[in-house]
C-alpha cells in the first residue's frame, strides 16, 4: 500500500517536472524566435543604413553628412553590441534546453527502472502469499487427518481390552508415523 502511494506521488512528481520542463522549453523557443528577428531587424537596418549612404548625392554638406554618419555609426555599433548580447542569450538558452532535454531521458529512465524493480516486487509478493496459502492448506489437511485418528483411537479403546490397546495403539503410532514423515 505504501509502495503505491509512494509511486502515485513519484508519478505526480515527474508529471510536475515534466510539465515545468515544457513550459521553459516553450518559453525558450519563443525567446530564441524573439532574438532571431531582432537579428534580422538588425541585418536590415545596416542594409538600408547603406542604401542611404549610397544614395546621397554629390555636392552636399560634409559637415551634415558627417554628423549623420556619426550618428548611424554610433546605432550601428549599438546594434552589433544588442546582436552579440541576444547571441549570448541564444547559447545560454541552448544550453538550458539540452540540460533539461538530458534531465528530462534521465527521468524517464528513472521512472522505468522503478516500474521494473516495482513489478519484480509485487510478483515476489504474490508468490509468497501463493506459498503461505499453500502451506495452510496442507496444515488444515493435517489438522484434520490428527483429529481423525484420534476419535478413531478413542473408539478403539472403548472397544478392546485395555492389555490388547497397547499393542494396538503402538502399531497405530508406528503407522501414524510412518505416514507423516513419507507425506
Amino acid at each position: 500500500m505504501q509502495d503505491k502511494e509512494f509511486m502515485n506521488e513519484y508519478q505526480e512528481i515527474l508529471f510536475e517536472n515534466f510539465s515545468s520542463v515544457i513550459k521553459q522549453n516553450i518559453l525558450f523557443q519563443t525567446q530564441l524566435k524573439q532574438s532571431e528577428k531582432k537579428e534580422k531587424t538588425i541585418e536590415e537596418l545596416n542594409t538600408k543604413i547603406h542604401a542611404l549612404e549610397s544614395s546621397v548625392p554629390q555636392g552636399v554638406d560634409v559637415q551634415a553628412l558627417q554628423q549623420n554618419y556619426d550618428n548611424l555609426q554610433v546605432r550601428y555599433n549599438n546594434l552589433l553590441s544588442e546582436k552579440d548580447t541576444l547571441r549570448t542569450e541564444n547559447k545560454k538558452i541552448l544550453q538550458e534546453k539540452i540540460f533539461l532535454e538530458k534531465e528530462n531521458v534521465s527521468i524517464k529512465e528513472k521512472n522505468k527502472d522503478n516500474n521494473k524493480i516495482l513489478s519484480e516486487k509485487n510478483q515476489i509478493e504474490t508468490s509468497f502469499k501463493k506459498t503461505i496459502n499453500d502451506l495452510l492448506l496442507e496444515k488444515e489437511k493435517l489438522n484434520s487427518k490428527v483429529s481423525e485418528l484420534e476419535k478413531n483411537i478413542s473408539v478403539y479403546k472403548t472397544m478392546i481390552a485395555p492389555s490388547k490397546l497397547r499393542g494396538m495403539f503402538k502399531k497405530i503410532e508406528k503407522e501414524e508415523k510412518t505416514k507423516v514423515d513419507s507425506g
